[in-house]
């Protein structure tokens, strides 16, 4: 599922209720940081939007890629 934050979009790899990881070209996240994103779910009805808060666990690079794992302790989901 597409992943949008402020400084670009990204591409999730593995999403439970409680955290995510997804790959994102560049950027600089570090271990610790608070970090605020959307998910968006894509569906017939039209797209959703899970707005999530939560702090960084790891960062691994792979190419030009960064890949981001996220602690989410706060979410919101809402219709577009």
């Amino acid at each position: 599922m597409p992943v949008v934050l402020e400084y670009g979009t990204g591409i999730t790899r593995d999403v439970s209720p409680s955290s995510v990881f997804f790959w994102i070209n560049g950027g600089t996240f570090k271990v610790g940081d608070r970090i605020s994103f959307a998910i968006l779910i894509y569906r017939p009805a039209g797209t959703m939007r899970l707005l999530c808060r939560g702090d960084i666990l790891r960062t691994e690079k792979h190419e030009n890629m960064l890949g981001v794992a996220v602690r989410i302790d706060d979410s919101t989901l809402e219709c577009a």
